[in-house]
């Protein structure tokens, strides 16, 4: 038992992308390794029974990271904790002027 994809997709970011479209945006260089495994981890989102994600799952999110071959897991988690947290705020925002 659990969301539903069509529950969880509800709650995913649109990535923008669309066949023959592109977007550039600036990623400096040493924030590439946490934006990977964060965009990586996008099927990682605990989610609240009454709906909306709550976090990340660590352990699965860990599994990832060992799966991608990270070597430098201890560095990146804190920043993937700090794209977790505006993900979340940014998420909230979005249901609040809903």
């Amino acid at each position: 038992m659990g969301a539903s994809g069509a529950s969880i997709a509800d709650f995913l970011p649109d990535d923008g992308w669309s066949e023959g479209e592109e977007d550039a945006f600036l990623v400096w260089p040493e924030n590439w390794p946490v934006l990977r495994v964060f965009l990586a981890a996008r099927s990682q989102w605990r989610m609240h029974p009454m709906g909306g994600p709550i976090g990340l799952d660590y352990p699965g999110v860990e599994a990832l990271m060992r799966m991608m071959d990270v070597k430098n897991a201890k560095e990146i988690f804190p920043g993937l904790q700090v794209m977790e947290a505006a993900a979340l705020e940014a998420w909230s925002d979005e249901r609040a002027d809903a």
